[in-house]
């Protein structure tokens, strides 16, 4: 990423909805099209931040404080993780360190705490459903348990075209940030054309007023996300390269052991995933009692 872009490490969604001078009122409606409510007054919402502690090197993740709930959102551009819950766990654990002051956890009396609700918008390419659940116990080794002493549940929605429509109605803003997002994809890899992305949306009439006072930040944000989903593309592809190598390595391994120990007819074996992990087993059991071998 280069060093100007490294200025503009918040996305588009993160400006929209926190940085932005009107950043509170949208805050507001998106949250009273989430709970159903019908705030009017912006100045309610607070709005919190911890850096880097989602992402390390771009930022698309937000949570604000409104009442007695704190919301907590993060987008995705291209897939979902599967281990948010765990990442929103560690996530309001150290928010839960900045709103309360040290001397207050150890207090006889119950802290009141505000509770906090968890959402991603997705906006890939790859199929999903309209709206997922996703839970922290899916993860834990023990199944069968009706409940868990511990959970965390993440309501994920899928935002692309013909999904949660009425969510989208609800807030405005949102439906927006969608259809820029939608304008923004058809350019996708063009970074030289993303002024012209900006254009046609204010022509379209999206997000006319945001794009028109922030457009050359806005680019910024895009080429510097754009340059991010690269470099994290690139470091995946490399990972799998190196992963694939050290498989082929540990085949090439096994082989060289079975041929030392002059076990030819268990070389068919290989192909075969079960017999092949019981014959991994046997030879990392040798390595472990000392009989090394190239």
């Amino acid at each position: 990423m280069s060093k100007e872009n490294r200025n503009y490490r918040d996305s588009v969604f993160v400006d929209l909805f926190f940085r932005y001078q009107g950043a509170k009122e949208n805050a507001l409606s998106l949250y009273n099209a989430l709970s159903g409510s019908h705030y009017d007054n912006p100045e309610e919402v607070r709005m919190l931040k911890l850096e880097d502690v989602m992402y390390k090197d771009f930022q698309n993740d937000i949570s604000f404080l409104i009442r007695e709930k704190i919301f907590v959102l993060g987008e995705h551009q291209s897939t979902i993780n599967e281990n948010m819950p765990l990442r929103f766990l560690l996530y309001i654990g150290r928010l839960y360190e900045t709103l309360l002051a040290v001397e207050d956890r150890y207090k006889e009396k119950r802290i009141p705490l505000p509770a906090p609700e968890f959402y991603v918008f997705y906006n890939g390419e790859k199929k999903y459903p309209a709206y997922k659940l996703l839970k922290l116990s899916d993860s834990f080794l023990v199944k069968g348990r009706p409940t868990f002493d511990l959970e965390v549940t993440v309501h994920v929605y899928n935002l692309n075209k013909g999904m949660n429509t009425k969510l989208l109605e609800e807030c405005p803003i949102l439906k927006e940030y969608c259809e820029f997002a939608d304008v923004v994809s058809k350019y996708k890899g063009q970074k030289e054309k993303l002024k012209a992305a900006i254009e046609e949306c204010i022509q379209k009439g999206i997000l006319t007023d945001y794009l028109s006072e922030r457009g050359s930040e806005v680019t910024n944000m895009l080429i510097a996300q754009y340059d991010y989903e690269k470099d994290i593309e690139v470091k995946k592809k490399e990972a799998r390269e190196e992963g694939k190598n050290e498989g082929e390595k540990y085949m090439a391994k096994l082989v060289a052991f079975l041929c030392r120990k002059k076990r030819y007819s268990d070389l068919e074996r290989i192909e075969d995933p079960k017999s092949r992990e019981k014959l991994l087993a046997e030879m990392e059991a040798e390595e472990k009692q000392g009989n090394t071998f190239a």
